[in-house]
């Protein structure tokens, strides 16, 4: 089936009968490529889909440090589990949390500010 394992064809039986995704847009999604800027409001829930759909490969560009002033700008899930992370930046709980989403997927970490340098 398209080159995915059984447990890749498992975990992803229901995009496998989706149509116009089916086995080759769900191989297409393994090898593709996303770069999230921004680990917060939006970056995070978006960084967690994209995850738990197989996207290959996510990169995440952030620079921000958690504290308790930052945390309404947090989805409500990322801050009950933020509040005992404070003294970790937000983004590399946010790493771990889309690796155990996605286990043998690349997701990589960018501690910067996007800006015209960094691109």
């Amino acid at each position: 089936m398209s080159g995915l394992g059984p447990e890749q064809r498992e975990r992803y039986k229901r995009h496998l009968l989706l149509d116009g995704v089916g086995p080759e847009g769900q191989t297409a999604l393994l090898s593709s490529s996303v770069l999230v800027i921004g680990a917060g409001g939006l970056g995070s829930p978006a960084l967690l889909y994209l995850a738990a759909a197989g996207v290959g490969r996510i990169g995440i560009v952030d620079f921000d440090d958690v504290d308790g002033s930052n945390l309404p700008l947090k989805p409500p899930g990322d801050v009950l589990i933020l509040r005992s992370e404070l003294i970790r930046a937000g983004a590399f709980g946010l790493v771990r949390r889309a690796q155990s989403l996605s286990e043998g997927l690349c997701h990589g970490l960018f501690f910067t500010q996007f800006s015209d340098d960094s691109t």
